[in-house]
């Protein structure tokens, strides 16, 4: 928590904003849980593991909270999956909050992403003074 992220916002649906990256700050990170209120019998997948559940009951086997998260916190590990986390969205008219914010690799509105790299250089006015400017890689 308190990493500084990119959030993609989502724009206008007319057009007239584009999204665009916006600084955020990670506030929370929340694993999962099951919530299933599928009433159509429609077979629903738990996000922390997969398995798959009709009606609230698990279609495999006894499904265990403490076993779903670690099964989750083991694809986290492998880069298969990505925790959801809560921001703090630095906006230019104000803050923005926002919970359960998938990750998404590449900009993608909605999501958050690491910012690009930069290097940072030294830009000297006539007096001497240093300004520390930062530029893309």
């Amino acid at each position: 928590m308190g990493r500084i992220v990119h959030y993609q916002s989502y724009g206008t649906p007319g057009g007239e904003y584009l999204p665009e990256p916006r600084a955020a700050i990670i506030t929370e990170i929340s694993w999962p849980r099951v919530e299933v209120t599928q009433p159509s019998g429609e077979a629903v997948a738990c996000v922390g593991c997969g398995e798959q559940f009709v009606h609230g009951r698990a279609l495999e086997s006894e499904h265990s909270q403490e076993e779903c998260d670690e099964q989750f916190r083991e694809r986290v590990a492998s880069g298969e999956v990505s925790p959801l986390v809560g921001l703090c969205v630095l906006n230019p008219t104000g803050q923005f909050f926002n919970r359960d914010v998938a990750y998404a690799e590449e900009p993608t509105p909605g999501h958050w992403n690491w910012p690009p790299r930069t290097e940072a250089t030294e830009l000297r006015d006539g007096g001497g003074v240093v300004f520390g400017v930062v530029t893309p890689r």
